[in-house]
């Protein structure tokens, strides 16, 4: 019999708004907020339970939303079996093409014949491609194999919402299995015990992704070859497979108003939001995911308080008494909030699990701004909604609620800190968005035209007296556009990302930075595929008669970045004429100095930071459409150099002081700041080449 027990995936179910002014006019008694409920959640910890008597029902309206398909990576679930029986075998092996992938693992072991046994679970790699392959981690969750499902289930989504994995890369010779995740090669697995890892990682080669069950002494890369058994499928718990869906982006068509009561979003149901589908094995059968787990969603809800209230965003287990692996329910949530801030949070915090109503937890709390009518995006969940329990037949589908409750009156103090290293005389600042600027700063345009032939996101200073730029940056992941072949060169595409700084002064403009470019092996060899970020140097022509000029790094693998990696750039004037650039990270370092006409120490001039996707001989031109998305890049920080007092210092290039560009146009970019990035010139960046 299967037991009850937290399933962690992607799942949004339900959400209710109400106001407390208008309960009285409901007729429904179950629509009703009592003022011992309403004491109840004012007094409740945000993460905890709440018991909210005849309050919580199925039949609240439901909130109109477009749901899209977002950019994400391959998708594979290994939930199917979910108890291995078979003490040595294969449950789960699909191919997948170069680009990013999502794995979930998710089995027990369920020997019981001849007996009960300690086993090994894995996840192996093999390189189906004819050149090496680079493997690297992007985001890692593995938990101690637990006959406690909802623990490690919450812990471990908890785990992989806050992962950031640096420096996990190798390198897989053609043909060569390795080990996923080597903390499952150490694991021993009891009978009954969950295995729960979450991943995502990119690779540059086709690649086989297969799950086995062996001995604990076995090594899963070694023994692999030798098992022969494959589990057959058979369409039972969530399921397994390769699936092209992995992100949703849910928006609400409805801008909510407190006063207008309660309201629920319905998610992952199965009927309101269908599951996605996909394919199992080499013969590409059909395959469902029961229950979108591992999937994401991007939940935005626009809302406006008329009647001065806040918002109090609730779920409770709407399906406990509708199947008996409903009796319990856990989850693990990030919320976002208008700025960009997130908060990781387990739901309950205070204890495992809610059961019914009238429990409910309360998941958050949001005042009104005053000074707004519409909150924006204040209601900003991005989840992987860990969750429900299935079993052969479905999944149990919840709702998250919010209600509206309690008036707030916030009186704003905006309070500045500046890590400066010049004079207050040489400083103002304005105190209605909170920048800091030099006495007399020259402010930066309020737009300007772009330039044809890019997909480009493109900070630019004012013209004044910078002598240079500089900043900290994770370069991004990229998804090519498979028909968009340069047929000059076999294995590349027409589209080309690229990460870099530059100036623009008396005339003269400069790009220095990082383009996605060919390496060059060992064996004095160059790949035909562009696989690494390489260091280069753009000039043009000045009207002294210097000439234009490109040059690259030498191709050799101390200048070779990669995707996922931390990177510092700069370019500074460091006498007339002379511009430095300072490009280093991950135990690498590039410097070179470059005759520049134009750049001169009392000269006013501007500095951008730029990341784009190029396009090969398409300059000048109207963008090509094409498929092809540039994710995960993440400015950590952004300075501009000045000259002040005979001292060079750094300021922060924040957002009043650059002109914010988006060529060819904000639609085809996904730009995210938190709170404390917008002061000091962070921010995430996702460029899409065709608008959904």
């Amino acid at each position: 019999m299967r037991r009850t027990h937290l399933l962690s995936g992607l799942l949004m179910a339900g959400l209710l708004c109400t106001g407390l002014q208008n309960l009285k006019a409901q007729t429904t008694k179950a629509y009703q907020l009592s003022s011992s409920n309403l004491k109840t959640l004012k007094e409740t910890k945000v993460g905890s339970i709440a018991r909210l008597d005849s309050f919580l029902t199925v039949d609240f309206p439901k909130i109109r939303y477009d749901k899209v398909v977002a950019p994400g990576p391959q998708f594979i679930i290994s939930d199917d079996p979910e108890y291995i029986r078979v003490p040595e075998a294969i449950v789960l092996q699909e191919e997948v093409n170069p680009g990013a992938v999502r794995l979930y693992v998710y089995n027990v072991n369920g020997v019981k014949e001849p007996q009960q046994m300690k086993r090994k679970i894995t996840a192996v790699l093999k390189n189906m491609g004819a050149e090496p392959l680079t493997f690297r981690m992007l985001k890692y969750s593995s938990q101690k194999p637990s006959t406690n499902y909802f623990q490690i289930g919450k812990k471990g989504l908890e785990d992989f919402f806050k992962s950031n994995v640096e420096n996990d890369v190798r390198k897989v010779n053609p043909g060569e299995v390795i080990a996923i995740d080597e903390l499952l090669e150490k694991n021993v697995v009891e009978y009954d015990q969950l295995v729960h890892g979450f991943y995502e990682f990119v690779v540059d080669q086709p690649a086989q992704i297969s799950i086995l069950q062996t001995a604990p002494e076995n090594y899963g890369p070694d023994v692999f070859p030798t098992i022969k058994t494959l589990i057959p499928h058979s369409h039972e718990n969530a399921g397994r497979g390769l699936f092209g869906v992995s992100n949703y982006t849910v928006q609400a068509l409805d801008t909510l108003d407190t006063r207008h009561g309660v309201k629920q979003l319905i998610i992952a149901d199965g009927n309101d939001d269908p599951w996605i589908t996909g394919t199992i094995g080499p013969k590409k059968e059909f395959a469902q995911n029961a229950g979108n787990y591992g999937v994401m969603y991007k939940t935005k809800i626009r809302w406006k308080s008329t009647d001065g209230k806040g918002l109090a965003l609730i779920t409770w287990n709407s399906r406990s008494a509708d199947n008996k692996w409903c009796g319990g329910m856990g989850l693990t949530m990030e919320l976002k909030g208008s700025q960009g801030q997130s908060v990781v949070r387990q739901l309950p915090s205070d204890v495992l699990v809610t059961r019914a109503a009238p429990e409910a937890i309360l998941i958050e709390v949001y005042k009104p701004d005053p000074t707004k009518e519409i909150q924006g995006d204040r209601v900003y969940l991005l989840s992987t909604w860990s969750f429900m329990f299935a079993d052969a037949v479905g999944i149990c589908s919840y709702r998250f609620v919010v209600a509206f409750y309690m008036k707030f009156r916030l009186i704003v103090f905006l309070g500045i800190l500046l890590n400066g290293c010049v004079s207050s005389s040489k400083l103002s600042s304005n105190h209605k968005d909170a920048e800091f600027y030099l006495k007399d700063e020259v402010r930066p345009a309020l737009q300007q035209n772009c330039f044809l032939g890019a997909y480009y996101r493109k900070v630019v200073s004012s013209r004044d007296y910078w002598k240079g730029i500089e900043g900290e940056v994770i370069l991004p992941f990229m998804e090519f556009d498979e028909s968009r072949k340069n047929s000059q060169k076999i294995g590349q595409y027409l589209d080309n990302p690229s990460v870099y700084m530059g100036g623009d002064m008396d005339g003269q403009e400069t790009d220095i930075g990082l383009t996605w470019e060919v390496i060059k092996y060992e064996d004095g060899s160059v790949s035909q595929q562009r696989l690494a970020f390489r260091p280069f140097f753009r000039r043009a022509a000045h009207s002294s008669g210097q000439m234009s000029l490109w040059h690259y790094a030498p191709a050799q693998k101390e200048y070779y970045w990669y995707p996922g990696e931390k990177v510092y750039m700069s370019v500074e004037i460091i006498e007339d004429k002379k511009l430095r650039m300072v490009i280093s990270g991950e135990g690498k370092y590039y410097e070179e100095v470059f005759d520049c006409e134009g750049y001169k120490l009392n000269e006013i001039g501007r500095f951008k930071r730029v990341n784009a996707i190029d396009q090969v001989r398409n300059e000048g031109k109207d963008v090509q459409p094409t498929r092809t998305i540039v994710k995960g890049a993440h400015w950590l920080y952004t300075n501009l150099f000045r000259d002040l007092e005979g001292v060079r210092v750094r300021l922060p290039m924040h957002k009043g002081r650059y002109t914010d560009m988006r060529c060819p146009d904000q639609a085809y970019f996904d730009i995210r700041q938190e709170k404390e990035e917008m002061g000091k010139g962070g921010e995430k960046i996702e460029i899409r080449g065709m608008i959904n």
